[in-house]
């Protein structure tokens, strides 16, 4: 009997205290998160994108532009890494393709895309490409001479993970062995719908200088840059994408740099295209750019 009044003696105790702290630290919350994340995992009007394999294959060698991109600006600072090229993908429907960064007609560096069979089991449905580094890379004198990415998308295109390895040219004359992780969801919102940057429930006239009878395709995410696996820079990712109908698709892909292990500051980077883009395949071209902005 003794023994039990002690159990429920330390209960009450343990569950006065729990009382007690929660009290104590009630006035700390967690930061709100942002937008339209607030009621949790998306849902309707956010609808599964079902991304096209040519979607899939050009936006996972987009995303390893940028890396190259991240690379370069660990390297040497945003400032010095500042500068436009010319930027050109294509994919086709069975999901191969490349992404070739240029200035003055001269290739800079240029990525090849390919899907390839994902191991047993195989019905989750995803989906894996190999995005590999071709030839002698560099952008803006800085060398890159070896980029291998792995991209695994979800059945539907909601959720995208990449891991790659690349080399980037330090000061030295060595070369930095980097890694890169990025995690984010892709999803479609319907003409009229919510478009997350404009914060607002309609698109009638006012829609970020898209065709608001088209569908939009957006994707969030955060990107990790690492040295022999200790953490550097991490990046906010969003993109924006239309398809063919009629006219010319548009393809917009944004990385912001939300910390740097060497105070390197803020630093943007874009991508910009316009083109084709429907199940028969992916076929655009823009502009890369890199500048110090703010997010």
């Amino acid at each position: 009997m003794k023994t039990k009044l002690t159990v429920m003696a330390a209960a009450i105790l343990m569950g006065t205290a729990f009382t007690v702290n929660a009290t104590a630290y009630g006035g700390l919350y967690p930061p709100a998160p942002p937008f339209p994340y607030g009621s949790g995992p998306l849902k309707a009007p956010y609808l599964a994108p079902n991304l096209f394999i040519s979607e899939k294959a050009a936006f996972a060698g987009l995303e390893g532009t940028m890396q190259e991109a991240e690379g370069v600006i660990y390297q040497g600072g945003c400032a010095a890494a500042s500068g436009t090229w010319k930027i050109s993908a294509f994919a086709d429907d069975t999901g191969n393709g490349s992404v070739r960064v240029s200035s003055g007609g001269a290739t800079q560096f240029r990525l090849n895309m390919l899907q390839v069979s994902l191991p047993a089991p195989t019905y989750l449905g995803g989906t894996k490409f190999t995005i590999s580094g071709v030839g002698t890379n560099h952008l803006g004198g800085v060398k890159l001479p070896f980029y291998d990415g792995i991209a695994y998308y979800s059945k539907t295109g909601q959720m995208m993970v990449m891991d790659a390895f690349f080399d980037v040219g330090n000061v030295n004359y060595a070369l930095d062995h980097l890694t890169g992780t990025v995690i984010k969801d892709f999803f479609k919102v319907l003409p009229e719908g919510v478009y997350p940057d404009e914060g607002k429930t309609t698109c009638k006239s006012d829609c970020g200088g898209y065709d608001p009878s088209v569908p939009v395709i957006y994707d969030w995410g955060l990107q990790s840059v690492s040295k022999e696996w200790v953490p550097q820079d991490k990046w906010w990712q969003r993109s924006k994408a239309t398809r063919s109908d009629g006219s010319d698709a548009k393809t917009i892909f944004w990385k912001d740099r939300l910390f740097s292990a060497k105070n390197g500051g803020v630093c943007k980077i874009t991508i910009a295209m316009t083109g084709g883009n429907d199940a028969d395949g992916f076929a655009q071209s823009g502009t890369l750019t890199i500048k110090k902005a703010a997010p």
